[in-house]
């Protein structure tokens, strides 16, 4: 289970409201928890979340994103 999921996973457990996005829905997600699949990675993944989750109300955001190095002949790669 990745960190996203993790805390997707506690909050649920605790009784929050919860929604979520990825860009594939994970096969485990729970009915009850709210999802869109979209890319934050530019603008309009964003905004499709933004407008996704609008429920009036929001108590608290997380924003988790896994960044993996680029690996070119085992050294990282000077790409920011």
């Amino acid at each position: 289970m990745g960190v996203g999921a993790a805390i997707v996973a506690t909050l649920a457990s605790e009784g929050a409201g919860v929604f979520t996005a990825a860009r594939s829905r994970p096969d485990d997600l729970d009915d009850g928890i709210g999802f869109i699949a979209a890319d934050i990675s530019g603008p309009e993944g964003v905004v499709a979340v933004a407008e996704a989750a609008w429920l009036g109300a929001i108590d608290g955001i997380v924003r988790v994103v896994s960044v993996a190095p680029i690996m070119a002949k085992g050294k990282p790669d000077d790409t920011p």
